[in-house]
């Protein structure tokens, strides 16, 4: 599964946020700076693993919590049979479930259900000669069945359950990573909304599939599975498993029948309803068919036609085939997290959901291959408990370097590590976890940038430590061993052990089960008397809290041109290495493999920055480095030589970057590297063309109207958006009717241009415009977009506004994304002093029932 963040969103609201009225909205809101491109960046990036709250008392709220074991296996559920249909207008499911279940070992007459929220009006036991009635005790939680005589382990019965699931009316607990727990969602039943198409969809991670079926809601139990859906025959159906047969019914509605006869982890049942295109694919003799809306038909094999190579690919480096009776994948509204890997059958967020012009700037590989690799390492090998979600989400998030690095070349898969890093990182500064937790409040809050970034991280320098060949041998030993089963991390380390013949506790021991992560001090001096390089490294991090680790690390020694290469293992908390040398070396580069998963501090000279870029020609990561240092010491000499020079590197996020450090410096040198920034306008990629018209715009427009007009019929619609909104400000005699050409756009950057022009206008007849606009985008860029169109609200006369004050009031109380919700309140709050606002600020509160979507309200 892929998390949206959402309490991260907020906080980036605060800063670039507004508090005061000025003539328009501040720089960091306006797509003319260069701060455009980052805020693509991290739109692009959006999909990611929510962060938990800022509590530096992380230490002494993990010991609060209970110890969280794996759920007791009284009984073994082996299948479940589901008859559903629904009263979509009242957002119901009435269901018939038979489960076929065993006790586990010892023998039982009492069985427990997880069913959250039911009306239960029968429950029976089916047998050959006919139902029998049981008795039952249920507390809106739990179903308590009697089963009328004691089970033995070898015997087996068949319970029924008449029910109704109204998700709707329950309200549970929920973590971070996941916005609503009800486990079945109905998207617009009334069809009120002429923007969002009425559909059906099901949640079932963590704990949630208990929300809309009877079962044993645990992910250490598998059955197999068939459902049959009674819906309206105006719409399509999905569910795990092959479509055997559908029938029509007399009244205009049809039976699907969908069966799953291999077993899976209850969390991982689905359904969902709508009508939708079916675009059909295949690998090899496998359905891998694509479910988007109509209007997106013709878009769906750019969006995914990358599976069935995706498929290949993971079958072959796990010499592994794909395990399952078929792979489709289906796009909803109001999803509650990014995507989720319900076995044969994902469902992904709306925004997955784009036009080919749109998927110039960024594919949606990433989650679809995190996704994907999940049938293998989540679907046909589970996590045992969800203290051991790692096992999942740490390989699904490898899987995504994995294919970076087979699809798009080493350069785009180095980053994808570093930036991964970078996100764990940051969340290591709030709180630093075992990726195994035993103790936690909810299970939703383990789906973090520990079990994510991190988890995939440390699989990377697992790889790099016993060798390509060994780490593949021993997914596959992995997966054999224990397909169609639960797993804790243990077995993952025997698997590793089995095949490289190494006691490999003290990797697991030091990474898996302790928190914390290694921080390093590099020192080098060089001993001309000796000839030696001495190489210091101290383990700074608390060694009271965290180990002290043990990391096989190469070392890079360049001399005069020359590199040699040494392998060394740190295992002290201050450690020398001492390594012959004719002279002093022109560059150390300590962890050469960049797989080290924590914080190097090495102070270096400009000089060996500047031989960092120039000897590694070929690798991205080390160029990469130097162009961050530069970019943070404006005036260097060295620095501007090299970030001349990076401006014409291979690897377009080293231009890109390169451009992104130059803005930063003074615009007496910006002037000595104007003609490379015209040139960079035509870079093959967008994000450097952007950029680059990001750094002109800021000039004066008007030299550069020529630019801005060819670009806006560039390919990008990034591209596109910068240009308008530097074209805009250029003082063309035709700004106004290229404003017109681009007002029906619904693309979020040249929305966002276009607010930005029309906010500047005394002309203020555009409420109409701003309107339809928000109500048109996607809820990622309804949050960022609020700003302006409060910001208008405050320029036209009262009386005007009032309608776009009722749209902000349904937006923070209706829209379903809690990062909307709290953008739509504080832009009401920009506007308190019109008539009628305050009350509609106290409304909301009273009315809000996330915890998080309320501490913020509260901030300043």
């Amino acid at each position: 599964m892929r998390i949206i963040i959402h309490f991260l969103i907020f906080i980036i609201f605060i800063l670039i946020g507004f508090s005061c009225k000025t003539s328009q909205p501040p720089a960091s809101n306006t797509i003319s700076s260069s701060d455009t491109v980052n805020i693509i960046e991290y739109k692009s990036d959006s999909i990611n693993v929510m962060s938990d709250s800022v509590n530096m008392g992380w230490e002494e709220d993990v010991l609060e919590f209970q110890y969280k074991s794996s759920r007791a296996r009284l009984f073994n559920l082996r299948h479940t049979r589901l008859e559903v249909s629904f009263d979509i207008e009242h957002q119901i499911l009435n269901g018939m479930a038979t489960l076929e279940l065993e006790p586990w070992f010892y023998a039982r007459n009492r069985l427990q259900l997880d069913a959250v929220g039911f009306l239960v009006y029968h429950v029976w036991e089916v047998t050959d000669e006919g139902d029998t009635e049981l008795q039952f005790v249920y507390d809106g939680e739990v179903l308590d069945i009697e089963l009328g005589r004691m089970l033995s382990r070898d015997q087996s019965i068949n319970v029924k359950i008449e029910y109704t699931a109204r998700p709707d009316e329950v309200m549970t607990k929920f973590g971070d990573a996941i916005k609503s727990n009800q486990g079945l969602y109905f998207i617009d039943p009334e069809e009120k909304d002429p923007n969002k198409p009425t559909q059906i969809w099901t949640q079932g991670e963590t704990q949630s599939s208990s929300h809309w079926f009877p079962t044993i809601d645990a992910p250490n139990q598998r059955c197999t599975q068939e459902v049959y859906i009674t819906v309206d025959n105006k719409y399509v159906t999905l569910s795990n498993g092959v479509l055997v047969y559908s029938r029509d019914n007399l009244d205009g509605s049809r039976m699907d029948y969908w069966k799953m006869d291999k077993p899976h982890a209850p969390y991982l049942f689905m359904l969902a309803v709508g009508k939708y295109a079916i675009v059909k694919d295949k690998w090899r003799d496998i359905e891998v068919n694509y479910y988007v809306e109509t209007e997106y038909e013709q878009y769906a094999r750019d969006i995914f036609g990358r599976t069935p190579e995706m498929i290949e690919f993971f079958s072959n480096i796990l010499d592994f085939p794909y395990p399952w009776q078929k792979y489709h994948q289906i796009v909803v509204r109001d999803f509650v997290t990014g995507a989720m890997e319900n076995t044969t059958a994902t469902v992904f967020m709306e925004d997955v959901q784009v036009t080919k012009r749109e998927l110039v700037d960024e594919n949606w590989d990433d989650i679809i291959a995190h996704e994907l690799f999940h049938q293998w390492f989540g679907d046909l090998v589970t996590c045992e408990s969800w203290a051991n979600i790692v096992l999942n989400e740490g390989f699904a998030t490898y899987a995504e370097y994995l294919w970076k690095n087979y699809k798009y070349g080493e350069d785009e898969a180095a980053e994808h590590l570093k930036d991964q890093l970078d996100e764990y990182l940051i969340e290591a500064e709030v709180k630093k976890m075992n990726l195994i937790r035993y103790r936690y409040d909810h299970p939703d809050d383990l789906f973090d940038r520990h079990s994510y970034e991190k988890g995939g991280l440390l699989l990377h320098l697992l790889r790099t430590y016993i060798g390509d060949d060994a780490f593949f041998k021993s997914l596959n030993y992995y997966l054999n061993q224990h397909q169609y089963n639960s797993v804790e991390v243990h077995d993952l380390r025997i698997a590793f052990e089995k095949v490289t013949g190494q006691d490999l506790n003290w990797f697991f021991d030091q990474w898996f089960l302790a928190a914390g992560h290694p921080e390093l001090n590099i020192k080098t001096v060089f001993d001309d008397s000796v000839s030696q390089l001495r190489l210091q490294v101290k383990q700074t991090q608390d060694t009271l809290q965290f180990p002290v680790y043990r990391l096989p690390v190469k070392v890079d020694i360049w001399e005069r041109g020359n590199l040699t290469t040494h392998q060394i293992v740190v295992d002290q908390s201050n450690q020398h290495f001492s390594f012959n040398c004719d002279t002093v070396p022109d560059l150390v580069l300590f962890d050469s493999d960049f797989a080290l998963v924590g914080e190097v501090e090495h102070q270096k000279s400009p000089e060996e920055w500047y031989y960092q870029y120039i000897y590694y020609e070929e690798e991205a990561r080390p160029r990469m480095n130097a162009i961050e240092y530069f970019g943070d010491y404006p005036g260097d000499s060295i620095g501007f030589i090299i970030l001349k020079k990076a401006m014409q590197d291979s690897y377009w996020s080293n231009r890109f970057n390169a451009l992104w450090a130059i803005d930063e410096w003074s615009d007496s040198i910006k002037v000595l590297v104007r003609d490379q920034v015209e040139i960079l306008t035509a870079d093959p990629y967008p994000y450097v063309r952007a950029q680059a018209l990001a750094i002109l715009s800021e000039e004066d427009s008007g030299s550069y109207t020529k630019i801005f007009g060819r670009a806006l019929n560039d390919s990008s619609i990034t591209v596109i958006g910068v240009a308008l909104d530097g074209y805009l400000h250029s003082g063309a005699l035709d700004v106004q009717q290229v404003a017109e050409r681009f007002m029906n756009e619904t693309n979020f950057y040249v929305v966002v241009a276009l607010a930005n022009y029309f906010i500047e206008q005394e002309n203020k007849n555009h409420l109409d415009w701003f309107s339809r606009e928000l109500d048109m985008l996607k809820p990622g860029d309804q949050w960022y977009f609020v700003s302006y169109y409060a910001w208008y609200l405050t320029d036209i006369p009262e009386n005007e506004a009032a309608e776009g004050l009722k749209k902000l009031l349904h937006l923070a109380q209706g829209s379903p994304e809690g990062y909307v919700r709290g953008a739509a309140y504080k832009a009401l709050e920009v506007l308190e002093d019109m008539e009628g606002v305050p009350g509609m600020l106290l409304k909301i509160r009273q009315e809000e029932k996330d915890p998080d979507v309320l501490d913020y309200y509260m901030t300043e």
